[in-house]
């Protein structure tokens, strides 16, 4: 070998004998390090696990963060309490004046809202009365869970049958009661001796055919029998009674020849409000066409409700009081 590479190697073969005498002071300087880091990290403050769980306790509680508005506020149980000594009582103007400083605070609480609705029952009058139903109606839709109770349902049941508020009770019951107003509204509907405008009617029918359930419950042909008797009173007269015409006569049920056989049914004779003249026009002869329809497919009942109709007519025509002798 040449001298001058030995000269040259000698270095390199002291080297990792320096590298070997320095390993223990870096390992310390290291260590040292890292114990400085750790007891700073301990010296800084930490919320405990004790403490997290209680903060998002706090923060389901308040609603915060869970993505659901927090609960309506509402009284204290003791005013409802309150409140229902004094109705048990029958003392309803002290339970109407405890109920209308609550409500300044909670306005729309379902819960005052059914008492201030009971009160005004018991307290009496058609008014009174009247103003309960409202009462019934926004308690039920500030809190849809009543509809369940036995004990609202009810209550809310005999003020709607009522027969003095029983414009109110429908109006109620089509605006604002939905379901909760069904079996009402099927009970007027079918009930032969109420006598209900065109308009009324129809708008029952409207709000149940929400529930195909009750629907199948009304007695359609009758009021398709009604329909054509008071086209005159439908917003849209003519349209309304060639409507009734095409469906009785598609149908040709011998259900409805009293209906059309008698003399009292006249075509309208002018249009309503808004309604095209045109939709006037050829009216009687569609009704003497579907007449002679009906005495054509069912002449026995036909002739025999044409001969009641004059009947009628004459005793009419008559009329006065007629003596004996």
């Amino acid at each position: 070998m040449v001298p001058g590479q030995i000269a040259a190697a000698q270095p390199a073969q002291a080297q990792p004998a320096q590298a070997r005498r320095k390993l223990p002071r870096v390992l310390l300087f290291v260590g040292a390090g890292v114990l400085a880091v750790l007891v700073i990290i301990a010296a800084i403050p930490s919320e405990t696990s004790e403490q997290l769980v209680s903060a998002d306790d706090s923060r389901a509680t308040s609603g915060e963060g869970t993505g659901s508005d927090a609960a309506a506020p509402s009284p204290d149980e003791a005013v409802y309490l309150d409140i229902d000594r004094l109705l048990s009582a029958k003392d309803t103007d002290a339970a109407l004046e405890l109920i209308r400083r609550t409500r300044d605070e909670f306005p729309s609480d379902s819960g005052l809202l059914w008492r201030e609705g009971r009160a005004l029952a018991l307290a009496g009058g058609e008014a009174n009365r009247v103003t309960a139903l409202h009462r019934y109606a926004e308690a039920a839709g500030s809190d849809p869970a009543l509809a369940a109770r036995t004990e609202f349902e009810a209550e809310l049941r005999n003020l709607l049958r009522d027969k003095k508020l029983r414009e109110t009770a429908i109006d109620v019951a089509v605006r604002r009661l939905g379901g909760l107003g069904h079996t009402f509204l099927l009970e007027v509907i079918n009930d032969t001796q109420a006598e209900l405008a065109y308009v009324t009617r129809h708008r029952i029918i409207d709000e149940l055919q929400h529930e195909p359930a009750m629907v199948a419950r009304i007695d359609l042909r009758r009021h398709l029998a009604l329909d054509l008797s008071q086209a005159g009173d439908s917003p849209t007269p003519c349209a309304a009674f060639a409507s009734a015409l095409d469906t009785i006569a598609a149908g040709d049920d011998p259900y409805f020849v009293d209906a059309l056989m008698t003399k009292a049914l006249v075509a309208p004779a002018a249009p309503g409000v808004g309604e095209d003249a045109s939709a006037c026009a050829g009216l009687d002869a569609k009704l003497e066409q579907v007449r002679a329809q009906f005495r054509t497919n069912h002449p026995k009942a036909a002739a025999k409700a044409e001969r009641s109709s004059s009947k009628k007519k004459k005793r009419k025509k008559r009329g006065g009081f007629r003596l004996p002798f």
